[in-house]
């Protein structure tokens, strides 16, 4: 199952508060916006699969792209992979930055020992399993997007009993719901730590 790789590739919560920044004074259409900012990557991501899935068949590769050159060519090929690692190397300096905040802003971690993490922890894993890149992903996507949406969870919360400003929206989440995520999401990193035998 792409439980890791599904997280990481679907991990936005960095971007909020620049669509926050960008929207004020039109806050109503903030929901508007994370909505379709987390719907339409996914259903992107749907329509990728099932492309490469089409055109590859049984041949799809673990990267989705090197599969493709007996059938569209290697130049085809080559410009996928340079948007799939613009792409994702975009996405973890994003990811990165916003896990650095959080480490040295909520958790009261050192600045550069956060950093530290942030930027050597992705490249010990490669050197540990530099044969599969997608591995290293999921491993990522698993650990710090549970560990993020918990948090995230924790956040919500607290906000909601404490919290002493009228937000842009607002959802009224069952405890029991959230409970269930937070075990969800503990169960995922203490399987991709312990069981997946991957890392």
């Amino acid at each position: 199952m792409p439980y890791g790789i599904t997280l990481f590739a679907l991990a936005g919560i960095a971007a909020v508060p620049a669509v926050r920044d960008i929207l004020e004074g039109s806050e109503k259409k903030i929901k508007k916006a994370l909505i379709l900012g987390t719907a339409l990557p996914a259903l992107f991501y749907v329509l990728f699969v099932a492309l490469v899935l089409g055109v590859s068949g049984s041949a799809v590769s673990e990267d989705a792209i090197s599969g493709l050159k007996n059938v569209l060519g290697g130049s085809v090929v080559f410009v996928g992979a340079l948007f799939g690692v613009f792409t994702v190397a975009t996405s973890y300096i994003t990811f990165g930055l916003y896990l650095k905040d959080m480490f040295v802003y909520d958790l009261g971690i050192n600045k550069i020992l956060a950093f530290l993490f942030i930027l050597l922890a992705p490249i010990a894993l490669v050197f540990l399993h530099s044969d599969s890149f997608i591995v290293v992903l999921g491993f990522l996507g698993a650990i710090f997007g549970g560990l993020e949406s918990i948090f995230l969870i924790r956040t919500y919360k607290k906000a909601r009993q404490k919290g002493d400003r009228m937000p842009e929206y607002s959802y009224n989440i069952p405890a029991p719901l959230l409970n269930l995520l937070v075990a969800v999401f503990v169960l995922g990193i203490f399987y991709t730590l312990f069981f997946d035998g991957k890392i």
